[in-house]
């Protein structure tokens, strides 16, 4: 009976794991970015965010120039069929002038790689201190991996 009960546990089914994980990466010459989040597989919405921003530009507001990332700084996603879009934002906090940084990240599922995804960001950093000198904008690519 003992015998039968251990080979029954043995072929039940293995845990089923609901969430996976998205890592995207970029170091240029204009940013250096470690995103990682956790997502749930019913939905594919990130849910945990945690890593790090780094701006390498130079008119980069001192508090924003270095920040770790949490989930409130992922203001929207879009993750459906090959596409995979984020908006990460962030504002200058309490006494600071205002200054904030917007990346946005495009990309789609490489066609030689199902987890991979290759597209490319946009970085807005808006300063009200820069006596009305125009946003700083910057691009490169990113590549990001599922691993679901």
């Amino acid at each position: 009976m003992a015998l039968g009960l251990v080979l029954g546990f043995g072929l039940a089914p293995g845990t089923a794991h609901a969430t996976g994980g998205l890592a995207c990466r970029v170091d240029d010459n204009n940013l250096k970015l470690d995103f990682d989040g956790v997502y749930s597989h019913s939905i594919p919405k990130i849910h945990a965010v945690s890593g790090e921003f780094r701006s390498k530009l130079p008119r980069t507001p001192k508090s924003l120039q270095q920040f770790t990332l949490d989930s409130s700084d992922l203001l929207q996603q879009w993750w459906q069929d090959s596409a995979l879009k984020l908006l990460i934002y962030r504002e200058t906090q309490g006494d600071d002038p205002f200054a904030s940084v917007q990346l946005v990240i495009q990309t789609t599922r490489s066609s030689n790689e199902e987890l991979r995804y290759v597209g490319d960001y946009q970085l807005r950093l808006s300063s009200a201190g820069d006596g009305g000198q125009p946003p700083v904008t910057a691009g490169g690519n990113v590549s990001c991996w599922d691993s679901q």
